[in-house]
């Protein structure tokens, strides 16, 4: 079988149902050695590098994030006016904000405190917050207050 032609085409997605379609052709030069699955790689090399080239917000460098014990720390590539976030959940502190949310009573709260002597800074004001509305008692019913 002779291959005259080989196409590759891919769809990138660039936004919420946004989507670019790059594709290349090329023809072998007369080389009967020339394999078509190599020629294939290279038009894809060829349409990603297109790609990154022409939306390169799209491909934030993430060599600076590091993981240390329980936190990660990202250091923010620069992205000019592109909006960036990268959400990080752990576990543990997530453990933590339950604990204290499930507090019913003053001990449950200070029990939390027993349990994880060590809280995060970022769940300091969430503590203080539950151990306020715990001494300061809800309302009965959530209306109470409103008007």
């Amino acid at each position: 079988m002779k291959i005259e032609k080989v196409t590759y085409q891919k769809t990138y997605s660039i936004a919420p149902y946004l989507t670019d379609r790059v594709g290349f052709e090329a023809t072998p030069e007369g080389k009967p050695d020339e394999d078509p699955k190599e020629m294939l790689s290279f038009l894809e090399g060829m349409a990603d590098a297109w790609h990154k080239k022409a939306h390169p917000h799209l491909y934030p460098d993430l060599s600076g994030i590091k993981q240390d014990g329980n936190e990660t720390f990202i250091s923010k590539p620069d992205l000019g006016n592109v909006p960036y976030s990268l959400p990080i959940i752990s576990k543990d502190k997530e453990k933590i904000e339950i604990a204290i949310d499930n507090a019913d009573t003053v001990d449950e709260l200070k029990d939390v405190k027993t349990v994880y002597p060590l809280i995060p800074a970022s769940l300091i004001n969430h503590y203080n917050k539950r151990m306020q509305e715990l001494t300061a008692g809800r309302p009965q019913n959530f209306t109470d207050g409103l008007l």
